[in-house]
C-alpha cells in the first residue's frame, strides 16, 4: 500500500477556517531500523547539485538533531525514479501550476514503512531564504517529517510547526522544529542523544520581549546555558524572516537586542504581531511582539 503526503501553496486560505490544535499527528507506521538512506534520483531533474543537496542534507540533520534515535542518511545518487522499486528517492519534477509544493509518497506493509520518495515541484521559484521563491531546506525539513510518518496540521495554532501544512514566499520557520514536532519524532523512535541546551530540554535556553512597540524600542531579552552562535531574526504572521538583529557567537549567560520595529531595509513594519525567534545551535526559542504605532 501507499499513502501521499502533500504541501499546499497558499498561507491565508485554511486559516479562517476554525480547526482544533493537535501537538503532532503520527500515521501510526514506522521504519523498522532507525536509519533511513536517501538518494537523489539522477535521471530526473537533477537535485544532487550543491545547490539542492546542501539544502536537502541541512533538512535531513535537523531531524537527526531532533534527540530521538532515528537517522535519514544520504547515499549518493543513484539512475531510479518515483515508485516502488526499493530506494528512497529525492527529486525534481515540473508538475505545472498545481498547487502542491512537493509530495512525499511512502508504501508500507502492516504498521511497517518499507520505502519513500520525496518529490519537489520545479514550477514553481526554488531559492535560498530570499522573498519571491519557496525555501528549499524549509520545504524539505517538512517533507522529511512525512518520511517520519508524521501527518500534515492546519489549525492556526500549529503555523508555528514544521509539520503545518501551508507554506509561503520566503519563509523559513519550518527549517527549526517546533517543540511538538521532536515530541512527535521521539514518540515514534525513542529517545536517543539529546539535543543541544535549547528550550525543550529544560536546558535553560530562556527568550523575552517587549510585547509593544511604541514610540521606540523594544528590548529582547534572552539567556543561554551554554557559549553558542546564536541568530536573533523577526518574522511576520506568515512565516517570512523581516530583520536578522543578531547574528554571532556569545557566551554563555544573558543578553539583550533592540528591535525598533523596522525591517533589514529600514522601512517602518506596519501594526500587527510578529515573530521574536532566537536560534542558538540546534535549539530554539519564540516569542510574539506586537508593533502598535
Amino acid at each position: 500500500m501507499k499513502k501521499n503526503s502533500i504541501l499546499i501553496l497558499g498561507l491565508m486560505v485554511l486559516l479562517l477556517v476554525p480547526s482544533l490544535s493537535h501537538a503532532y499527528s503520527y500515521a501510526g507506521r514506522k521504519w523498522n531500523t532507525n536509519t533511513c538512506y536517501f538518494k537523489y534520483g539522477r535521471n530526473m531533474v537533477s537535485l544532487w547539485n550543491p545547490v539542492w543537496s546542501v539544502s536537502v542534507t541541512a533538512a535531513a540533520n535537523t531531524w537527526n538533531n531532533a534527540g530521538s534515535r532515528f537517522r535519514l542518511l544520504p547515499n549518493w545518487t543513484i539512475n531510479a525514479g518515483l515508485g516502488r522499486d526499493g530506494y528512497n528517492v529525492i527529486c525534481g519534477l515540473n508538475r505545472g501550476n498545481n498547487g502542491k509544493l512537493a509530495t512525499t509518497t511512502y508504501w508500507y506493509s502492516g504498521s511497517r514503512v518499507l520505502e519513500a520518495d520525496m518529490e519537489f515541484n520545479l514550477y514553481y521559484p526554488w531559492g535560498n531564504g530570499v522573498s519571491g521563491a519557496y525555501d528549499r531546506q524549509n520545504i524539505a525539513t517538512h517533507e522529511f517529517g512525512h518520511f517520519l510518518v508524521l501527518n500534515d496540521l492546519y489549525a492556526y495554532a500549529d503555523r508555528y510547526k514544521t509539520m503545518y501544512g501551508y507554506a509561503g514566499l520566503g519563509e523559513t520557520l519550518k527549517r527549526t522544529l517546533h517543540s511538538d514536532d521532536i515530541a512527535g519524532i521521539r514518540y515514534i523512535y525513542g529517545v536517543g542523544r539529546e539535543l543541544p541546551e535549547g528550550p525543550d530540554t529544560g536546558s535553560g535556553l530562556k527568550l523575552a520581549a517587549g510585547r509593544h512597540v511604541a514610540g521606540g524600542a523594544a528590548e529582547i531579552h534572552f539567556s543561554i546555558a551554554a557559549a553558542a552562535h546564536c541568530r536573533v531574526e523577526i518574522f511576520d504572521i506568515a512565516g517570512r524572516r523581516i530583520r536578522t538583529l543578531l547574528d554571532a557567537d556569545l557566551d554563555a549567560g544573558d543578553h539583550r537586542v533592540q528591535f525598533d520595529s523596522r525591517d533589514n531595509t529600514g522601512r517602518n513594519l506596519p501594526n500587527g504581531v510578529y515573530l521574536a525567534r532566537l536560534s542558538a545551535g540546534n535549539a530554539c526559542a519564540t516569542t510574539k511582539i506586537t508593533v502598535v504605532k
